[in-house]
């Protein structure tokens, strides 16, 4: 069964989500979640695992911390180089997930 590693969503609850506090209102604490919610429903439809996407999800606009133009690349940067994530992910899942969060601008 694709279901959350409760492990990952504790991590990523307590260390990751309270970042987005300091980003503002259009990419803070309640864009992530729906950000969160929405790829968790999409993972499902499509039978993608599902904490990828949350961690994905989690990560993506961390990188709101630098320069916005870059933030996609920055926020890769940030997911790939978290060495805690690799108890969970191997290095090719994190190459996948790193690149979809470089992907995942809307203008680019």
């Amino acid at each position: 069964m694709n279901t959350l590693n409760l492990e990952i969503v504790s991590f990523v609850e307590t260390q990751i989500l309270p970042r987005y506090a300091a980003f503002g209102k259009s990419h803070g604490i309640a864009h992530v979640q729906r950000v969160i919610a929405n790829s968790i429903e999409l993972a499902r439809i499509v039978g993608a695992d599902v904490n990828m996407a949350y961690v994905i999800a989690a990560y993506h606009d961390l990188g709101m911390s630098g320069e916005r133009a870059i933030h996609h690349i920055i926020g890769g940067k940030i997911l790939f180089t978290d060495a805690r994530l690799k108890k969970w992910f191997s290095p090719e899942r994190l190459t996948i997930m790193r690149e979809a969060i470089e992907d995942h601008r809307a203008s680019a």
